[in-house]
């Protein structure tokens, strides 16, 4: 849902206003589109700003393919996915279909899991490697991929379906999953889609219905387990309707009737799997149905299969005329016109014949007898096709599921007998060679060849030997270092020798050649770290090397063309952007390799004043420039604690001045602290920069939720050890009350996982069970730093604070008192969002609940989080809880609260 103007809070208005500012004249530009592409659902203010800028744009309206591209865009924002995993949806969706729910919000919980709805995504890095960028886009798809998708496959065995008793149930299901299909549709057809065929634009759907595992081939799952885009919500609207047809027969009627007019193909093959049952349709109206079929849709087994199927089963049910009429269309053989105009014609003939004999064999494996003409006419011809002779599957030649099949090496044996520079000269030559056919590609086969098991460790020799002249073969050392491996198979001792052997050869290898071969000698660096940081070149091939990974990574074209927008207003995408790969660039693994050599503080507390070269690599990665600098500071301040402890003076002018300063890069910078959680010395640093920083949705979810884990934690040691914290308890309550719902939750959440890990972490401790750990810093946390407002309570709050009682071990009925104020009903499923589901060291963890106190206060939490709409959520397993409540008090079942919940159980 979009939301609009008079729904945003101060913050998000300023944002609306600087999005709508920076973008007035800026929607006709690719990287405009590519920042809109980037926002997530937390970003609906510069959503909104994009709509409304959209809606303004009469007096100049945008030209193709703009228009269209934004379009696209702001109505795949309207269509969002069901955030459920797909497994826990359907068992959610059974459990309350075995409870006799058939009310509209099951139908759109379960139709939303499978819906198609519209995808847009940036173009890759890889999508113009064979052609050239146009300067002026064409149409939509040179400014990004826009596509069908969906959730999941849902499995019928457990979604059990066909179960269904309630024909208005079905009946509704089966309307509103209709509907998704043909809103599929209308979505496929904008994106250029013709109506006819089922094609890509609809996602791969290999069958229209389930196929029963018994009819798999050997090896394989069902067809369209990994389809997406309109395949689920079809093969689930096959099942309602098949189950309708066994419940309602009228009612499923109206659906044969209206799908046998329809002119889509999916509609045409939905009739088509529902006819194959003769009292779905007399056998008059399939011969009718199969001859006024296209030739397309006739043949084509691969877009049409269920048309052959239903031609098939169906033929022994036809009159002795129409099995004629039927056969006939078929020895006709198919149009040359379904053939490109570019298959050899001395093939043409073969193939039209083996497809019409295919057709009448698959009416005998379906187990009917054809007439003699027809008999006589395949068995001439079916022994020029010995597949066919054997075929005795109905499904035969229909498309199958998704099978990842290795492609076999085949390495060049001519290098084996080679040595030295001549191996090298050789292998260079066929590498920088091109495919002459499929069965001559002379790169495959050297590439193969260093590839395989042993090989690389010959190359360190030959590079060695070589000598100066090892530099005349780039492409063998760029192939090499993605290739050789520190197998644990060698000893150490022979390890050390091949690294020491390389670290020779690239001491003296010439500057153009490590720039050409920078990724993978750069790689080998990375993988051989303990190795290299034995050896005595370690330094000179680092003042190599350096430079030129830094030249390499500034000049890489993937991260050229970044602009402002992409950090004046920042995406609260969860992922890192994409221009700051700090781990896979060439600048990136050498700083791997710096950080793999930093010696343990215990030992050296200050290895930076101990060890000159440690000194000199630190400070050429802090001065490092360009795109290698952002990736530096991101990588030495993932490591801030331990910078800070070996060095305080440098760290905090060369890692913690750029971090709290209020540029675009700081962004970046947090993100990277946020990759760890941050105590006590740390956060005494930047732990008030932090509190900023963390309510700023433009860091990206995860980064958020990260700091302000982090921040909670530090309040929780405090209190637990009776501390100064690093962030006063003021300012982090601020925090948390200045937190949009999503991070407050996240917020929430961090509490019980606080008291889950300190009391698993050393279960003998006293000083860290639970309940010594709720007395000493959860409840102080929830009655002094969580903001007291109930207005911030929200049910997915709610959700997350209701674990803690069960993690909080005897003092569950004071972790309820210190918890109801802020709890809301909310759509609890069963009692594993109490915590209380399963055992615990083959106890069911229920049975802690062991007292008067305790049962009361669970029927409290219950009474407080389940609702009284009628639509209200109920636990699956709510009769088992309250059982369980009677039976240590049995007094509570007359209360009024034990009333309503058991009326709700029923």
């Amino acid at each position: 849902m979009t939301r609009h103007w008079h729904s945003l809070d101060d913050r998000d208005q300023s944002v609306y206003q600087a999005t709508s500012a920076f973008l007035e004249s800026r929607l006709e530009e690719r990287r405009t589109i590519n920042w809109a592409l980037a926002l997530s659902g937390g970003d609906w203010p510069q959503r909104r700003a994009i709509i409304d800028l959209l809606r303004g744009t009469t007096d100049r309206p945008l030209i193709e393919p703009w228009r269209t591209a934004w379009s696209l865009i702001a109505d795949s924002w309207t269509q969002p996915f069901a955030e459920e995993p797909g497994s826990t949806a359907a068992r959610q969706a059974q459990a309350r279909i075995d409870a006799g729910d058939s009310s509209s919000d099951l139908i759109d919980s379960i139709v939303k899991r499978v819906a198609p709805r519209l995808k847009v995504a940036r173009l890759s890095e890889r999508y113009w490697n064979d052609s050239q960028e146009p300067t002026e886009p064409k149409g939509v798809e040179d400014l990004f991929l826009a596509s069908l998708t969906s959730g999941p496959q849902i499995d019928p065995k457990v979604l059990k379906l066909s179960e269904v008793s309630d024909p208005g149930f079905a009946l509704a299901l089966a309307n509103a999953l209709e509907d998704a299909v043909v809103r599929g549709l209308d979505v496929a057809r904008r994106l250029g889609w013709d109506g006819e065929t089922t094609s890509w634009r609809l996602g791969q759907i290999k069958r229209v219905y389930y196929v029963p595992a018994d009819h798999y081939h050997a090896d394989d799952e069902e067809p369209d387990r990994f389809s997406s885009g309109v395949s689920p919500a079809t093969k689930l609207l096959h099942l309602v309707v098949s189950r309708l047809f066994e419940i309602d027969k009228r009612g499923a009627m109206e659906f044969v009737e209206k799908w046998r007019a329809c002119l889509d193909p999916i509609r045409t093959r939905l009739w088509a799997a529902l006819a194959r049952d003769p009292a779905i349709a007399h056998h008059s109206t399939v011969v009718s149905f199969l001859q006024s079929r296209s030739n397309r849709q006739y043949w084509d087994v691969g877009e049409f299969p269920e048309i052959a199927e239903l031609r098939a089963r169906r033929f022994r049910d036809m009159s002795v005329t129409a099995q004629k009429r039927v056969a006939n269309r078929i020895r006709r053989l198919p149009p040359k016109n379904l053939w490109a105009r570019d298959f050899p014609s001395s093939a043409l003939d073969d193939a039209r014949h083996h497809w019409a004999a295919r057709e009448l064999q698959r009416i005998r494996a379906a187990g009917a007898a054809l007439p003699a003409e027809d008999e006589a006419w395949l068995a001439e011809r079916i022994v020029r096709f010995p597949d066919l002779s054997a075929m005795t599957q109905v499904d035969h030649g229909f498309p199958e599921s998704i099978r990842v099949e290795s492609v076999p090496d085949t390495p060049d044996r001519r290098f084996d007998s080679l040595t030295g520079l001549q191996r090298l000269t050789a292998l260079e030559g066929a590498l920088g060679s091109t495919r002459s056919s499929w069965r001559d590609d002379p790169a495959k086969g050297a590439e193969d060849w260093i590839n395989q098991a042993g090989n690389a460790d010959k190359l360190v020799d030959d590079f060695y030997a070589a000598g100066d002249r090892a530099g005349e073969a780039p492409r063998v050392w760029e192939r090499f270092g993605w290739a050789h491996q520190p197998s644990d198979q060698r000893p150490d001792g022979a390890k050390q020798r091949l690294a020491s052997r390389l670290m020779d050869s690239l001491h003296t290898l010439p500057d153009a050649t490590t720039l050409q071969a920078v990724s993978g000698i750069t790689t080998w660096i990375s993988n051989w770290a303990a190795c290299v940081w034995r050896d005595p070149n370690t330094m000179a091939v680092w003042e190599r090397l350096w430079p030129v990974s830094v030249t390499a990574t500034n000049n890489d074209p993937r991260t050229e063309g970044r602009t402002d927008l992409d950090t004046v207003i920042e995406s609260s995408s969860s992922s890192e952007p994409m221009d700051l790969d700090t781990l896979n660039t060439p600048t990136g693994k050498m700083v791997g390799l710096f950080l793999a050599g930093l010696p343990k503080l215990h030992a050296e507390p200050t290895p930076f004043a101990t060890n000159p070269d440690l000194a000199r690599m630190r400070d050429d990665i802090a001065n490092a420039p360009g795109h290698s600098g952002r990736i530096t500071r991101h990588r030495l301040i993932a490591e801030l604690p331990y910078f800070l402890a070996a060095d305080d003076r440098w760290t905090r002018e060369h890692l913690v001045e750029p971090l709290l300063s209020d540029s675009s890069e700081s962004v970046a910078l947090w993100r990277a602290v946020a990759l760890r959680t941050r105590y006590h010395e740390v956060l005494k640093v930047i732990g008030a920069s932090m509190a900023e920083r963390a309510p700023d949705r433009g860091l990206g979810r995860e980064s958020q939720g990260s700091l302000i884990f982090s921040l909670v934690v530090e309040s929780l040691h405090s209190l637990r050890l009776s501390r100064t914290p690093a962030v006063s308890h003021a300012r982090v309550q601020q925090v948390l009350r200045s937190l949009d719902g999503e991070a407050r939750v996240h917020a929430a959440g961090s509490v019980s996982q606080f008291l889950r890990e300190m009391a698993a972490g050393a279960p003998s401790d006293p000083a860290l069970s639970p309940e010594a750990i709720f007395d000493s810093a959860v409840e102080p946390f929830l009655k002094e730093v969580w903001p007291q407002e109930q207005s911030l309570s929200t049910p997915g709050v709610s959700k997350s604070l209701v674990e803690i009682p069960a993690a909080s071990g005897d003092r569950f009925s004071a972790a309820v008192a210190a918890i109801e104020r802020f709890i809301v009903p909310f759509d609890c499923w069963s009692s594993l969002e109490y915590g209380l589901y399963g055992d615990t060291d083959g106890q069911p963890k229920i049975r802690q609940v062991d007292s008067k106190d305790k049962a009361k206060a669970l029927l409290t939490l219950l009474d407080l989080s389940i609702g009284t709409s009628d639509r209200a959520v109920v636990p699956f397993d709510l009769p088992d809880l309250l059982d369980h409540v009677e039976s240590v008090a049995s007094d509570l079942a007359t209360t009024s609260t034990f009333r309503r919940l058991a009326a709700l159980a029923r």
